[in-house]
């Protein structure tokens, strides 16, 4: 069940990520490509000293195209942007609001699936 679109916010790049960060292109290139296309189901969410309060993990479902890249399916995560340095919070990840978290959360109690497309 989709909960919704997720829009890329344009955002400051990092030094190592270059022209590969929000590139859909660069789904291959662990920390510096965005979360490969397919769809994810969200999983549990957590508080995190590095990404913060109510990080959800996404967990790939069959025929993601993380599968046919060398990066590490189980890495990958939504959680909030850096509040002391907006944009530069992700290696990868979905970088979203708290409401917009919590709205894909409940949806289904963490069941809803999250599909990223180019």
């Amino acid at each position: 069940m989709g909960t919704g679109s997720l829009r890329r916010q344009p955002a400051k790049r990092k030094p190592q990520q270059g022209t590969d960060k929000n590139n859909p292109d660069s789904n291959d290139k662990a920390s510096k490509g965005p979360t490969p296309r397919g769809n994810w189901k969200v999983g549990d969410r957590y508080n995190s000293k590095h990404t913060g309060r109510d990080t959800i993990y996404l967990n790939p479902l069959p025929g993601n195209s993380v599968f046919g890249t060398s990066r590490d399916p189980t890495t990958f995560r939504m959680h909030g942007d850096s509040s002391k340095r907006p944009g530069d919070a992700s290696e990868g990840c979905i970088v979203c609001g708290p409401k917009t978290r919590n709205t894909i959360y409940k949806n289904d109690g963490g069941g809803a699936t999250v599909t990223v497309v180019k």
